[in-house]
């Protein structure tokens, strides 16, 4: 039967989802299928029910329209409009009726960035003031953007880079670098770009004007600081000493010139500072001023410069002797010696200064070594008095001037008598004896002694050493004195002294042995011991034990005298004497004496006749020792079971035979805690607790000891067996045993072992056996050896649980049994059996040039397994050379290296996925990637670098050179463009193919070379630029003719003028190339040297050939040839032209027969005249004279200037100088001959006669003197001396006592100043007169009337020692017991009488045994040296001696008895200590029972005992019961806080003070399940890496439950979803999901820990802060960037590159780098580098092009922040050598300056005609001191900075030279009617201009003036015709140039006809001298004086004629009208001297 059930139309559609939402961008286009939903109809199959028919859309004003498909197409989308639409779609079938179903459609519209921002600036136009600080300028910049989120988002930032501003992303304008109107940009268009934050952005612009407002921001500089400039002393004021210059950078500045100090200087405008004033150099070396320029701004600025003048020296000062000039010197002077060291000055300074000496007088026995060398006068020969008495000896002192100065003084040597004969004794030894009971006056012997000197000198006195017994006569006689003790010594020797009348005297020793006899008159004396003294002594002491020692002595010297014997008395056999001790004779036993105490009888004996003695008692006690220890009874063996509730106790016994504390013994025992023993009776009481598991057996060590001194004891044992029970559970080594295993774990496998121990001692007790709870639990069992093996397969699929869980029962054969409980949990972990699975990407291409870190793609992959077995690693296994790499974690295959597509195009990758099981498992895939194709290579050029030459006279178009470049490119990346560039460029043209022609003239010395730069591109879209630098040297030819910088050259010098001799030097250049033979020149002399007196140096030096000694005529005119080396050579001639002058050198003299000694009394009055002296000059000069007197004695004397008369200027004073060395000067007044004036010296001795105007002065203020107590006159105490300054009788002193009441008691010598005590008088220290006396001493000169002063002399009386120590015969004392060490007991005081040391005490403690007491030697405080008890002894007596210092020493005895006071010394003792009891947590109020036994030996008060507990804080939970001890809780505990307390009982006895011991009570706390888990190590913080693989560790929680055993149990879950999960078996977190830091930077993650047993939990956070991965890329903003340069100087940055990274921390941390690509003197380009610091580092780069104005060296740095890098250059560009003088005049200062344009430091090394000048300094400028012509050349200088140096181009120093007239016109005398011809010859540089001028009664006439024509007038020369009488009179002639000026004149005499008469005169010829010109013996001016007597009137040569030369010494000119010479001469023409 088939039954067919028919549809019916029973099922709507049904769509798969209710609600949708679907995201499309407003970008989309219309009509774009958006979302496609097929719905399904349940109805049946392929009918009409179940057919979709049709799909609706509502609302349709949306737009949107759905398809029969069902697919949904959208409208036009606009975001800013509508963000989303709510639809609904309907599907309808074909059923009828027909159903329906719908569902809801989400449409969100996202948003795309097609809104550009809109930007506002307020205002647009912005004044800055240039002194404006970098700071936010008020100008607002805002834009919109319609956009949202990052795409509404607007940054700025300013499209020029090379600005002083910075524009912050938010639109905040900054000034970032100072503004400077004056040189920098006086306005800035910024243009603004406002960029949104979509992808792709969009942008837009608006431009911004700030104007730079000037203000005046600059000081004046001055060009140098300081300035350093010298002037020469003496000068005419108003004379040039320097220029300063300054400039202002602020624009049209003008400055002005102030100076500080206007009465020295002056200055003009333009910085010229003269002079108006003459400087003297000894006054002042260093005038220091300021300058003060000054701008003319407002305010005005203005800076100051320190100029420095040094005044330089001339030799203007004679050096003046400081010697006196009388000496006197000893005749005992040795030889050779040094007598006189001279000493003068000179004001000069330098070698003007500088002095030496010589000695003008000869002599045998005087000399000065080394004339000039030294300033010794040294004796070279012995000197005697009785032959010569004085010596007068002329010594000069030089000066080292050219010419020097020197002056002379005449020295007188007085030879001083000497004492040179000492007093000689007819004997050196004397020997004589005296017994010691002779009497005073006894004559114990007689010396004498002879002095061969005569007079006074010979004249002798005795003296004799110090002693106590013997004095001395004058007759020599040695004499006893005072009673003579023999005992000490046995003989004296003593030195008598002679001295003769000498001052000092010499004096003689002999020396004198006196022998002393001895008689026997002391009595032995005992010092110790003293009479009556107890002397204890132990009855153990062996035989021969001293008892005490005798000391004793006898005061006599000599034996018999002084030898002792000892001997004693004493009862029995015990002790005997042995030498100076009583020792013990025989062993002493105690306990057998009748008697203790013995009297003993000490008798000590000399050995003298008759024989004398001492005697004392003494008394000897002794004592008992403790020498039997104690026997006690034992040992004793106990046996106690551990748990025993009572214990039994034991007893000990033990005997001594020995008394007192000897027999008394104490017991002790080596354990009170477990045992204790009463000491006194032996009972052992047993405290417990004993612990079998603890210990089986116990070992005490019981001890008898006595209470003897030292203590003896015996020892025995007490032995304690403790028996074992079973109180000891099993214990598990851990409460929780877990382990891991595979699922695959084969059956009996052990998994773990579980470990249990039982602390009980017995085998029963402690054997254990393990079980498993529950029974049911099958997967597991355990055997007895607690292993745990798997019973049944796992797998970990099918487990419910991966965790099972267990108990395990560990149980022991105890009697009852114990046992305890572990858990077991054991988890069961996954197997790997799956294979990862890689999913293939699409084909892979990317660009060559990629940067580095870029993603190419990323490989996905799955595992089906969990866990390590899921997670996969990635990596590249071929090619292993790739440039790429793969991140092993997330499968991003990056690029390692850089991609070149013209290497390689192409890569096939093999990648392996393989998962991290065990084993591993793995997948490959092979991935193909394609390189493709960008413009990155550089043109390059081939055979760099280009160097090339061409001469200088080529055509144009001529064929230099060519380059070759080429681009490794292709296409238009390869087609290239070039250009020329640089300055010079329009010289040269370059063709396409690379070829260099010339393309116009080339001059060498306009350019001799150019550096030019070729820059080429590619012709792609982006061009590839590089550059190189072409350099083309233009070579010279010989095309220029050496030119001398002036037409003549003039010079003048000295007739004398020295061979070699530097004229001038003669200056040529030439302008072809430096350092060639076309330009070196040489000079030579063409024509005009007659005689050949002159020669020139090849390089142009002109020097003096003047062999002859004279130059004979007055001008010459040299031809001067200046010549290159070029092929062929160039040459060039100049005329120079070298006047000679004249020179006069005569000095006025002295006649030194009229200089003798002056000698005048020191009261000569002032004004008076001393001397007077004339000197003569033979030139007839007027004379100045002037005195020179020794150095500090300068105004005593003056002299007349005009007559030379010498007077007392001030008061004389012989005593501050006794003589004077006058040096009188006599200078001449020079007339119109060249040459300094002359000066003429005498030395005058001034010696200044003595009176008596001086008192004497003691040499001291006051006089001491000692003497000893006792001792008796005559005695010499001290000598007094005193000196007067004047001389002879005036200075001589004498010595007198004043009257007074002691001055009977002294006496004193009146020569020698000696001061004695007078005979028989001595002193006592005790006296009446005290101990210090005092008088007065006089002294007197013998002057008349005599002068005279006085001291005082204090005379110290000193102590003898003469009293013994006194202090109290007992002292009695107590201390108590227990006192530390050094405890105070008493203090014994003693007195003495004695001073000083004398009565200084000294304590000492004397005791016959060992005691604990001790003394201060000097204070006498007794203290303890060790602590007391008085049990043991309770007083001691001992004796204290007080002994002085003295010599020798007294002392005195002292008996002390202290006695030793009791305290409370025992305290508690408790028998059983730490009591331990439990008790639940949480009880109160329980009484618990401790059972402390606590017992005290002390009685009364100190043995009743009160208990307290120690903390105050346990006193808040326990209280105890003070007299019971019984503990009762207070508080519950809680177990958590604290589970177990330790109670510190104090148990204090009441004595005073109480004595307490402590003792702990233990309380422990049991458990109660009370607490929830508590998480350890919170806060939970974290960071993980974003991508990192699934089951990443991340971090594991702790918690704990302070609860125990199931109490404390509990389990960790993690709440909530998350990319985490929480392992429960190891409680560590990992990750479960994918973790991205942009999606969520951090996590919070909730864990809970829940308990086992009830509902409790506790949660905590943990915060998982997600680690930035470096997947950004760093990137600049730019590429490239161009920066320009303007300034080469600037410091400041010329630009920023900003790159940008998205990363962050270390990630997005920006390092740079750059290289240099291309350079030259304009441009340069480099490639910086931007890299991350990320793990992997990303980077990028970009290139920077530099354009900057020419310059020789630039190099760059950089500073950056991590977004910018700012650039800075380096440079040294030009150098240029400027002078900063107006004029080069000669002798002047110039300076000239290195001008370096750059920013870097650096040195300057100068240059000379290419020589190093200078050594390399960071001074810029050259300054030239006393210019000279050998200072011309040509300057360069260098600017070098380590490896870089650059040159500036020459710069040639010409020496300008002031004009000097050298040949003046001269007095010409010519008949009226002739011609008259005047010359003028001048020299200079510039050649200097003439001017003519005519000065007569009648008329003034500018001879050279236009209106002049009647005159020829030429520069060196005028011609007058037919001149006429008003003609005569005076003519001048002006030499200037634009240095200076210079005139000189001449006088014209006219004759009239009738006045010229002609004379002939015969003369003879006939031998003229060939070496004068042939110049004879006729002198004009003799003719002249002839010829007027003749004719009675003034006659005057005219003309002459003749056969040989008619000379002139009148200084006129003589004229003739023939061919014969008329030459003029000096007065006498043939001495040697040439005509000139």
């Amino acid at each position: 039967l088939t039954v067919t059930v028919t549809d019916i139309n029973d099922q709507s559609p049904q769509f798969p989802q209710q609600q949708v939402t679907v995201y499309t961008s407003e970008s989309t286009a219309a009509a774009t299928i958006i979302h496609e939903a097929v719905a399904t109809d349940n109805d049946a199959p392929n009918s009409v029910n179940s057919q979709i028919v049709s799909y609706t859309i509502s609302p349709v004003s949306d737009g949107f329209t759905v398809n029969s498909l069902g697919q949904v197409s959208s409208p036009e989308l606009d975001f800013e409009a509508r963000q989303s639409y709510l639809l609904v779609v309907t599907a309808t079938d074909g059923g009828q009726p027909s159903l329906s179903g719908s569902y809801s459609l989400t449409v969100i519209v996202t948003d795309v960035n097609d809104n550009a921002p809109v930007i506002t600036i307020d205002p647009v136009e912005l004044t800055v003031p240039e002194n404006q600080t970098p700071s936010l300028l008020a100008v607002n910049i805002t834009a919109t953007d319609a956009d949202s989120d990052a795409s509404g988002d607007v940054t700025f930032r300013l499209l020029e880079s090379n600005t002083p501003f910075t524009l912050t992303p938010g639109g905040a304008l900054f000034l970032s670098e100072s503004l400077d109107y004056d040189t920098g940009v006086r306005s800035y268009t910024l243009t603004i770009l406002a960029t949104d934050g979509g992808s792709p952005s969009l942008n837009s612009t608006a431009q911004l004007v700030i104007l730079v407002g000037e203000v005046n921001d600059n000081i004046p500089i001055f060009n140098q600081t300081p300035y350093f400039v010298s002037v020469e002393e003496g000068q005419t004021p108003s004379y040039f000493v320097v220029t300063v210059s300054a400039s202002d950078a602020d624009f049209d500045s003008q400055i002005t010139y102030s100076l500080s100090n206007q009465s020295l200087f002056s200055i003009n405008s333009n910085g010229r500072i003269d002079a108006i004033v003459s400087f003297d150099y000894e006054n002042v070396q260093l005038v220091e001023f300021s300058v003060t320029a000054t701008d003319n701004g407002t305010p005005a600025q203005s800076v100051e410069v320190t100029v420095f003048v040094s005044i330089t020296d001339i030799n203007d000062n004679t050096p003046q002797f400081l010697n006196e000039d009388r000496v006197n010197i000893s005749e005992t002077v040795s030889t050779p010696s040094v007598v006189l060291v001279f000493s003068a000055v000179d004001l000069d300074s330098g070698l003007f200064g500088e002095v030496f000496f010589t000695l003008d007088t000869p002599s045998q026995i005087f000399s000065i070594p080394s004339e000039g060398n030294t300033n010794e006068l040294v004796v070279t020969q012995p000197l005697d008095y009785e032959l010569v008495q004085s010596y007068s000896l002329m010594i000069t002192v030089h000066d080292r001037g050219d010419p020097e100065l020197n002056s002379t003084i005449t020295l007188v040597i007085d030879v001083v008598n000497e004492n040179d004969n000492a007093p000689v004794f007819n004997q050196s030894v004397y020997s004589g004896s005296v017994e010691e009971d002779a009497e005073n006056g006894y004559v114990v012997l007689t010396v004498e002694a002879i002095d061969a000197d005569l007079g006074i000198l010979g004249m002798v006195e005795y003296s004799i050493s110090v002693n106590l017994f013997f004095s001395i006569n004058q007759q020599g006689n040695i004499l006893v004195n005072n009673n003579i003790n023999a005992d000490s010594i046995s003989s004296v020797q003593l030195f008598v002294t002679a001295c003769d009348g000498g001052t000092p005297p010499r004096c003689t020793d002999a020396l004198v042995n006196i022998s002393l006899s001895d008689v026997n008159d002391n009595f032995p004396q005992i010092f110790s011991p003293n009479d009556g003294d107890i002397f204890n002594i132990a009855e153990n002491s062996p035989v021969g034990t001293v008892v005490t020692e005798i000391v004793a002595s006898d005061a006599d010297r000599v034996p018999p005298n002084n030898q002792l014997s000892y001997t004693i008395e004493v009862v029995g056999n015990c002790f005997a004497i042995s030498g100076n001790n009583i020792t013990v004779a025989n062993p002493i036993d105690f306990e057998e004496l009748d008697t203790p105490l013995f009297n003993v009888t000490i008798t000590v004996s000399d050995g003298g006749t008759p024989s004398l003695s001492d005697t004392i008692t003494i008394q000897i006690q002794v004592l008992d020792v403790n020498d039997n220890p104690p026997v006690i009874s034992g040992p004793i063996t106990a046996s106690i079971a551990e748990n025993q509730a009572t214990y039994p106790t034991r007893q000990f016994s033990a005997t001594d035979p020995d008394s007192n504390t000897g027999g008394q013994f104490l017991f002790s025992i080596s354990n009170t805690n477990l045992v204790s023993i009463n000491q006194n009776t032996g009972v052992v009481t047993f405290n417990g607790p004993f612990d079998h598991e603890d210990t089986t057996e116990y070992n005490f060590t019981v001890t008898a000891t006595d209470q003897g001194v030292p203590s003896l004891s015996d020892t025995t044992y007490l032995v304690i067996q403790v028996l074992d029970i079973n109180d000891n559970r099993p214990e598990f080594s851990m409460q929780i045993y877990q382990e891991s295993i595979p699922e695959n774990t084969p059956l009996q496998s052990t998994v773990l072992t579980v470990v249990a121990t039982d602390s009980d001692g017995t085998s029963d007790n402690n054997v254990i056996t393990y079980s498993i709870l529950p029974l049911n639990q099958v997967n597991f069992q355990i055997n007895d050896d607690g292993n745990i093996f798997l019973a049944v397969s796992l797998d970990f699929e099918t487990l419910a649980s991966q965790t099972i869980e267990f108990q395990v029962v560990a149980a022991d054969n105890g009697n009852p049994s114990l046992n305890s409980t572990t858990i077991v949990r054991i988890t069961v972990t996954d197997s790997n059996d799956n294979s990862p699975q890689i999913i293939p990407p699409g084909a892979l291409s990317i660009l060559e040039g990629t940067s580095l870190n870029t993603v190419l793609t990323t490989i996905q992959a799955t595992d089906a397994d969990s866990g390590s077995n899921g997670e996969f690693n990635f990596s590249i296994i071929s090619p292993t050379s790739a440039p790429f790499s793969i991140n092993s974690n997330n499968g991003n295959i990056i690029v390692t290296d850089t991609l070149d597509r013209e290497i390689q195009d192409l890569y096939t990758l093999t990648i392996l996925v393989q998962d991290n099981g065990v084993p591993s498992l793995s997948s490959e895939i092979v991935v193909n990637v394609t390189i493709l194709d960008r413009n990155d290579n550089s043109p390059v050029f081939q055979d760099t670098p280009y160097i090339f030459f061409i001469p200088e006279n080529v055509n144009n178009n001529t064929l230099v050179d060519s380059i070759s470049v080429t681009d490794a490119d292709t296409g238009v990346n390869a087609d290239i463009t070039c250009t020329l560039s640089g300055v010079g460029n329009e010289q040269f043209s370059l063709s396409a193919d690379g070829a260099i022609f010339t393309a116009s003239n080339l001059d060498r010395e306009i350019v001799s070379s150019y550096s030019l730069t070729v820059t080429c591109q590619d012709t792609s879209s982006s061009p590839i630029i590089s550059t190189t630098s072409v350099d083309i040297t233009v070579t010279d030819i010989n095309d220029n003719v050496p030119l001398f910088p002036d037409s003549q050259y003039t010079f003048s010098v000295r007739e004398d003028i020295n061979p070699d001799t530097l004229i001038g030097t003669i200056q040529a250049s030439d302008a072809d190339e430096p350092n060639s033979l076309n330009s070196e020149i040489e000079f030579f002399i063409t024509a005009g040297n007659e005689g050949s007196y002159f020669r020139i140096l090849t390089d142009g030096m002109l020097l003096s050939n003047n062999t002859s000694g004279r130059i004979p005529l007055a001008e010459y005119n040299l031809t001067v040839t200046a010549a290159d080396r070029g092929t062929p050579s160039l040459s060039a001639s100049t005329q120079v032209l070298i006047g000679i002058i004249d020179v006069n050198d005569v000095a006025p003299t002295f006649n030194t027969t009229d200089v003798g000694v002056v000698r005048i009394s020191e009261y000569t009055p002032e004004g008076e005249n001393v001397a007077n002296f004339t000197a003569v000059d033979l030139e007839g000069s007027v004379i100045t004279y002037s005195l020179v007197t020794d150095l500090g004695r300068e105004g005593d004397f003056r002299v007349d200037s005009a007559t030379g008369g010498i007077f007392v200027n001030q008061s004389l004073d012989y005593e501050r100088d006794r003589e004077y060395t006058l040096i009188l000067m006599a200078v001449d007044s020079p007339g119109a001959g060249e040459g300094a004036q002359r000066t003429g010296v005498v030395s005058i001795p001034v010696f200044i006669l003595d009176e008596n105007d001086n008192s004497p002065i003691f040499d001291q203020a006051t006089y001491e003197a000692n003497i000893t107590e006792n001792e008796i006159g005559p005695l010499n105490l001290v000598t007094v001396s005193a000196t007067d300054l004047d001389s002879l009788e005036n200075g001589l002193v004498r010595y007198f006592l004043s009257a007074s009441a002691l001055s009977n008691l002294f006496s004193i010598n009146s020569s020698t100043g000696v001061v004695s005590l007078v005979s028989g008088v001595t002193f006592d220290f005790e006296g009446s007169l005290g101990n210090q006396l005092v008088i007065t001493v006089r002294g007197d000169d013998q002057g008349t009337p005599p002068n005279s002063a006085t001291t005082s002399l204090t005379i110290n009386i000193l102590d003898l020692n003469d009293n013994t120590p006194q202090l109290p015969a007992t002292y009695n004392a107590s201390v108590q017991e227990e006192q530390p060490a050094d405890t105070f007991v008493t203090l014994i005081q003693a007195t003495d009488l004695d001073s000083d040391r004398n009565g200084e005490i000294l304590y000492s403690l004397d005791s016959t045994e060992q005691i604990p007491f001790d003394i201060n030697p000097d204070t006498g405080r007794v203290a303890t040296t060790d602590i007391l008890d008085r049990e043991t002894r309770d007083s001691y007596v001992f004796v204290v001696t007080a002994t002085d210092r003295g010599s020798p020493a007294r002392s005195n005895s002292t008996t002390v008895t202290v006695t030793v006071l009791d305290i409370n010394d025992n305290c508690p003792n408790v028998i059983n200590e730490n009591t331990g009891i439990s008790i639940i947590e949480e009880s109160a109020g329980e009484v618990l029972d401790n059972n402390l036994q606590v017992v005290d030996p002390d009685a009364g008060l100190n043995g009743e005992l009160n208990y307290t507990l120690l903390d105050p804080e346990q006193r808040m939970l326990f209280s105890i019961n003070p007299q019971t001890g019984l503990l009762t809780l207070l508080q519950r505990l809680d177990r958590e806080t604290t589970d177990q307390y330790n109670l510190t009982v104090v148990i204090a006895d009441r004595g005073t003070p109480p004595c307490t011991s402590t003792t702990f009570v233990t309380i422990i706390v049991q458990d109660q399940n009370d607490n929830r888990a508590v998480f350890t190590g919170t806060p939970y913080i974290v960071s993980i890496n974003e991508g990192v693989p699934l089951g990443t560790p991340v971090i594991c929680v702790t918690a704990s439950d302070p609860d125990l055993g199931l109490n404390g149990e509990f389990t960790l879950r993690l709440v909530g979803t998350s990319p985490f999960t929480l392992n429960s078996s190891t409680d560590c977190i990992t990750t479960s999901g994918d973790i991205d830091r942009e999606t969520d930077p951090q996590f919070l993650l909730e864990v809970r820990a829940e308990e086992r047993i009830i509902s409790l939990f506790s949660s905590v956070i943990v915060t998982v802060n997600v680690i930035d991965g470096n997947d950004n890329i760093p990137t600049f903003l730019e590429d490239p960037y161009i920066f320009t340069v303007t300034n080469p100087t600037t410091t400041t940055s010329i630009g920023t590159l900003t790159a940008v990274d998205l990363d962050e921390n270390e990630n997005g941390q920006l390092s740079y780098e750059h290289t240099i690509t291309g350079s030259n003197n304009t441009q340069q380009s480099y490639e910086f580098t931007v890299t991350d610091a990320g793990a992997s580092p990303l980077s990028s780069s970009t290139d920077v092009i530099i354009n900057f104005p020419y310059c020789q060296y630039l190099t760059i740095s950089t500073t950056n922040t991590n977004n910018d890098v700012s650039i800075f250059i380096q440079t040294l560009c030009t150098a240029t050598v400027e002078l900063l003088s107006t004029f080069t005049v000669l002798n002047s200062t110039i300076t000239l300056d290195c001008d370096v344009v750059g920013n870097l430091l650096f040195m300057v090394q100068w240059y000379k005609n290419g020589n190093p000048l200078t050594d390399p300094t960071s001074m810029t400028r050259l300054t030239i001191n006393s210019l000279s012509v050998s200072n011309e050349g040509q300057y360069t200088c260098q600017a070098i900075r380590q490896e870089v140096t650059i040159q500036s181009e020459p710069y040639s120093l010409i020496v300008q030279i002031p004009p000097e007239i050298t040949i003046p016109p001269k007095n010409l005398a010519i008949n009226n009617g002739d011609t008259l011809n005047l010359t003028c010859y001048s020299i200079g540089v510039p050649d200097p201009d003439h001017t003519w001028r005519l000065i007569s009664a009648e008329l003034i006439i500018d001879l050279d003036s236009p209106q002049a024509t009647e005159f020829t007038v030429t520069k060196n020369q005028v011609i007058l015709p037919d001149i006429s009488e008003e003609y005569e009179g005076f003519y001048s002639c002006n030499a200037s140039n634009v240095v200076g000026y210079d005139e000189a004149s001449g006088h014209i005499i006219i004759h009239s006809p009738s006045d010229v008469v002609t004379i002939g005169l015969n003369t003879n010829f006939s031998n003229p001298d060939p070496n004068n010109n042939g110049c004879n013996n006729l002198d004009s001016t003799i003719l002249n004086d002839l010829l007027s007597m003749i004719t009675g009137t003034s006659a005057t040569i005219v003309t002459s004629s003749g056969d040989g030369n008619l000379c002139d010494s009148s200084g006129g000119t003589t004229t003739t009208t023939t061919t014969t010479p008329v030459t003029l001469c000096n007065p006498n023409p043939c001495n040697g001297y040439a005509c000139s």
